[in-house]
């Protein structure tokens, strides 16, 4: 067994415990989703621990997620006790893609911890989805995103539903939140005809012709979505702490792997929709 899998086991268990999987990528998400390539701030440097960034709105529910970051630091295992907060979001996000199916990420661990005393993250600074097509990509060209990588990363909405207390939005995306696969891109071809949940985002991608491309390869060929899914990920991830990462594996190493088979199992006293 490698430091990969002991680090998240104890994710695993709480998984298991709590589907709170979306919540969780939620949270690698946003800690992450604040970086500008320019300036080489914000990223994913573990500021959702402090409040004056978690009771920020678009931060709304992930109190829960951080909670849980803070019991596996303290009382995961030897590996996640040396993690930084900012690690062990990142790695709550990787965990989550990997329990519901998804691509197996190879995690690389050392990111560096934003102090209560550093300059807080400017604001504005996450994508919202009821924002118009060309703030959205304007946050995600700052980040350094191309087209693609957006809409390959828009996948993660296959899991978890929307709040509207959380997002303005109430419901799921597709038929069934727990699992990481290609849906969430037959759902937006659908269109009108689908069921499930359309935020402004989803009906960009069906009517902008080079997103509704891409949304068409990745919902007939679910390996190309993880594979670039997968990548923009990591990518992701990393922003901005490059040069602090260390791996146990080779550089040239894969950043990941199809999944063989899928983790996922619920505790049928949760109650999923909390999350």
């Amino acid at each position: 067994m490698n430091i990969n899998h002991i680090a998240k086991k104890p994710f695993f268990d709480l998984f298991y415990r709590s589907p709170c999987m979306a919540l969780m990528l939620r949270a690698a998400f946003h800690d992450a989703g604040t970086f500008c390539k320019n300036s080489k701030t914000g990223g994913p440097r573990g500021t959702l621990r402090h409040s004056h960034d978690l009771d920020r709105p678009e931060n709304a529910g992930l109190d829960f997620a951080m909670d849980q970051i803070e019991e596996i630091k303290d009382e995961g295992n030897h590996i996640t006790a040396m993690l930084s907060y900012s690690d062990l979001i990142q790695l709550g996000g990787y965990t989550a893609v990997e329990y519901t199916g998804g691509p197996v990420m190879l995690f690389r661990m050392g990111r560096k911890d934003a102090e209560d005393h550093d300059e807080h993250t400017p604001e504005d600074r996450l994508p919202d989805v009821r924002e118009g097509s060309s703030n959205i990509l304007t946050k995600m060209h700052r980040m350094g995103f191309t087209t693609q990588e957006f809409v390959a990363l828009m996948g993660s909405h296959t899991l978890g539903f929307a709040h509207q207390d959380r997002t303005g939005f109430q419901g799921r995306w597709t038929q069934n939140p727990h699992v990481f696969d290609n849906t969430y891109y037959k759902e937006v071809l659908l269109g009108e005809r689908s069921k499930f949940l359309k935020t402004p985002v989803e009906h960009m991608l069906a009517q902008n012709s080079e997103m509704k491309k891409l949304c068409e390869a990745y919902a007939q060929d679910q390996n190309l979505f993880f594979e670039h899914y997968a990548l923009a990920h990591v990518k992701m991830s990393e922003l901005g702490q490059e040069e602090h990462l260390l791996s146990e594996f080779e550089e040239n190493q894969p950043k990941y792997k199809l999944p063989e088979s899928s983790y996922l199992q619920l505790n049928s006293f949760s109650d999923p929709q909390k999350y």
